[in-house]
């Protein structure tokens, strides 16, 4: 509303400004009229002055002529020549005062139609004055209620801006709560993925061991699960081997190919799934003269070959050094460094080292390192394995020849 405003205070001020205008120019036209008036009423003044005089005149000439008309009844030449003498005489001293009339006359109509224009001129502005006079009226009426209205949405404004103020400071709250609940949504949905992949491979995993179960019943050449019949020398061992035996720790030994053919014939037609098999006839180990030489490193004390800290049962030896193969197992990172590397960085050795926490240097030179949830899980199998035996060795002996758990888990170097 505020150009509104503006353009009604614009107008206001020049209907004022015309006003003032007219109120000049009425005065103007006033002081003219009170001149003319007096300019009208001296010329009545010798109008009637010169009317006299006519007729002051006119009665003089009659009385003249009557004068001369009784004298005689008849003029003679001689009086008709004097009395027409007197009548030009008469007439010259009288036509300047009946010019100077005729011009008065002429004068004083142009005045009174002047006067009567001005009349209706003042008519006119005194009208328009009027209006004018309405019109700001109206206008500063109009100007008030806008004001007012102004004032109201003013008012209203700074009520709005304080309630926007309001709305964009909860809007940021609810817009922060909501980023909070998004990540708490975020995290639950990975944990859900998590517990959903951990339950489907719970489910796989029951699923391969039933079907072990089977193949050990179907087949007698399947001996099981290399991770089964294999375990670490010390636990400080289990992330070493866990790493440098990889997927082979899950594959299943068994004594032929022709077993394992059957085998995955039999996992096809179940729908079981897949697994993989190492056949005892047919794997390849590293030659007995490799072994040895790096069998040597192990008088460092920093170094030790990843198939002398596993134990088994020597009719599996074969799986052992296939899954591992020539792997070292190295106390650190450094140490691994100095065998593949070199401590001047040259090196002719060409094997892959294995740190106690999982950290790789390949037969290539590349670098792995860092730790996963399903490694570490993978590593801890043996723990678990040796605490389930632990309990049912427990529920078979004695109350009085049972030991407790905790003291079972120190024996054997478990975490409590």
């Amino acid at each position: 509303m505020q150009p509104e405003t503006i353009k009604t205070a614009e107008e206001v001020k020049a209907l004022t400004k015309q006003v003032e205008q007219d109120v000049e120019n009425l005065k103007a036209l006033q002081d003219d009229a009170s001149n003319h008036e007096e300019v009208i009423a001296s010329l009545t003044t010798d109008i009637d002055s010169l009317t006299q005089s006519e007729r002051k005149l006119e009665e003089e000439y009659q009385k003249i002529k009557t004068q001369g008309i009784g004298l005689t009844e008849t003029l003679t030449p001689e009086q008709e020549a004097e009395y027409e003498q007197i009548r030009e005489a008469a007439g010259i001293a009288s036509a300047s005062a009946r010019a100077i009339l005729a011009k008065e006359v002429r004068a004083l109509e142009a005045t009174r139609a002047k006067a009567a224009s001005l009349s209706a001129e003042l008519k006119e502005i005194t009208g328009r004055r009027e209006d004018a006079s309405m019109s700001a009226k109206n206008l500063t009426e109009r100007r008030d209620k806008l004001t007012e209205a102004l004032n109201k949405t003013a008012t209203e404004l700074k009520q709005a801006e304080k309630d926007l103020s309001n709305v964009e400071k909860h809007a940021k709250q609810s817009s922060s709560k909501r980023d909070q609940i998004d990540d708490q949504i975020d995290t639950v949905n990975a944990q859900l993925r998590e517990a959903k992949d951990d339950k489907r491979r719970s489910k796989e995993s029951e699923k391969l061991a039933a079907a072990l179960e089977a193949l050990k019943r179907h087949y007698p050449g399947v001996m099981g699960r290399l991770v089964d019949l294999c375990k670490p020398t010390q636990r400080r061992f289990n992330m070493a081997v866990t790493v440098a035996a990889g997927k082979n720790m899950d594959a299943i030994v068994v004594d032929t190919k022709a077993t394992g053919y059957e085998c995955i014939q039999y996992l096809r037609e179940q729908r079981v799934g897949t697994a993989t098999f190492l056949p005892l006839d047919s794997l390849k180990v590293p030659a007995p003269y490799t072994s040895e030489r790096l069998r040597a490193l192990e008088a460092d004390g920093r170094y030790r070959l990843c198939a002398d800290v596993i134990t088994c049962d020597e009719s599996i030896r074969k799986a052992v050094l296939y899954a591992v193969g020539n792997t070292v197992v190295c106390d650190d990172l450094t140490a691994a460094r100095e065998l593949c590397f070199g401590k001047n960085g040259k090196s002719d050795n060409k094997v892959k080292a294995v740190t106690l926490t999982g950290g790789v240097i390949s037969k290539a030179g590349t670098m792995t390192g860092g730790l996963t949830e399903e490694t570490s899980k993978a590593a801890g199998r043996w723990d678990e394995k040796q605490i389930t035996a632990l309990k049912q060795r427990k529920d078979k002996v004695s109350p009085s020849e049972a030991w407790s758990e905790a003291k079972a888990k120190a024996l054997y170097r478990l975490p409590t």
